[in-house]
């Protein structure tokens, strides 16, 4: 929605009364103000949710610290089981060199160590089986490290993620606070540039140069601000290089780069700095309600407050920055409407 009501405002804002534009400017406002609100919302699940993963990532760090060490106890347990069977094995062979020595027959001493021999047969039994047991225990242990390990990188992806997610946020959010930035400029400060008759802006005041015809008199005969050819008609706004011609009676005029662009009549620079899809952009005052608007300048040779007089360079044209081809957009304005420049310029038949 934003989006739209943008667009409507940057089409409309040179050239429309500054009632529509404190309207739309008004609606986009609102828009981007629940924009921001919805990126707010956004930002704030987005920081519960790194939260929420820092979280459990702490905890399977916790677990992941108590399986080692668990898993140190067991193959410590091991190692000692092992070494109790080696121990066992040893003593069964020295059980064997003593049956070896006294003899079988001897009736005495054999018993005796037939017993111990069964005893340590025994023991190595049992320690094998807690030995294999552990192992499984082993093996299982270390499959849930395993996993947990996999699981914690996962969550440092997905925070790696959700990080650059916050950051694209944070720059959106910081673009739309920048955009209403604008859209207030174009609410308060840009409708006291234009002429209207709804008692909203600042009224054009009368001219005041010396030698300058009435501009109501001079209808048809009036020079163009740059040499080159005038982009007009419908048919060759269909193509036409800025598409804010498709509806708008302001031309584009091609003009190569470097050529001088002047004032269409004596007056004062009300308006020249960037703006939005025009680029450099010069609004000159010329009483009587009159306004030209140069837009799509190379440089500036004129700043606001600049009284200039009719012909006086006001800037330059430019490499195509912001349209397919160079030149600059011309529109002549009074009342706050655009009147039609083939009615007021002397064009070329060329």
């Amino acid at each position: 929605m934003a989006q739209f009501f943008a667009k409507i405002l940057r089409n409309t804002v040179i050239f429309a009364t500054p009632v529509v534009i404190v309207l739309v400017a008004s609606i986009v406002r609102a828009d981007t103000t629940r924009e921001i609100r919805s990126l707010d919302a956004r930002m704030d699940k987005v920081a519960q949710t790194l939260a929420v993963i820092d979280g459990e990532r702490h905890r399977l760090e916790e677990r992941l610290e108590e399986l080692q060490s668990e898993q140190v106890d067991i193959e410590k347990f091991i190692s000692e089981e092992y070494a109790n069977v080696v121990r066992s094995m040893v003593s069964i062979g020295y059980i064997n060199e003593l049956l070896d020595g006294v003899g079988a027959h001897n009736l005495v001493m054999a018993p005796e160590l037939w017993s111990l021999e069964i005893m340590q047969k025994s023991l190595i039994r049992e320690r094998s089986l807690r030995i294999a047991a552990m192992k499984q225990k082993l093996l299982r242990l270390r499959a849930i490290r395993k996993e947990i390990e996999q699981h914690i990188t996962e969550l440092k992806r997905s925070r790696k993620n959700y990080e650059a997610l916050l950051q694209k946020l944070k720059i959106l959010r910081a673009e739309k606070v920048k955009a209403l930035e604008l859209v207030k400029f174009e609410k308060n400060v840009v409708p006291s540039l234009l002429p209207d008759s709804d008692g909203l802006s600042v009224k054009s005041k009368p001219a005041d140069f010396r030698g300058e015809a009435v501009l109501k008199d001079m209808k048809g005969r009036l020079e163009l601000p740059v040499v080159g050819t005038v982009v007009i008609g419908s048919s060759e706004k269909k193509n036409t290089p800025l598409p804010i011609l498709r509806y708008n009676r302001g031309v584009f005029i091609r003009a190569k780069p470097g050529e001088l662009v002047r004032s269409v009549a004596a007056g004062r620079v009300v308006f020249a700095r960037w703006f939005r899809d025009l680029g450099r952009m010069v609004i000159i005052d010329h009483g009587e309600h009159f306004f030209s608007v140069y837009a799509l300048l190379g440089s500036f040779l004129k700043g606001e407050g600049d009284r200039v007089l009719k012909g006086e360079p006001i800037g330059k044209v430019g490499p195509p920055e912001l349209a397919s081809q160079p030149g600059i957009y011309f529109e002549w304005r009074k009342n706050g409407r655009s009147l039609a420049i083939k009615e007021w310029f002397l064009i070329s038949k060329k």
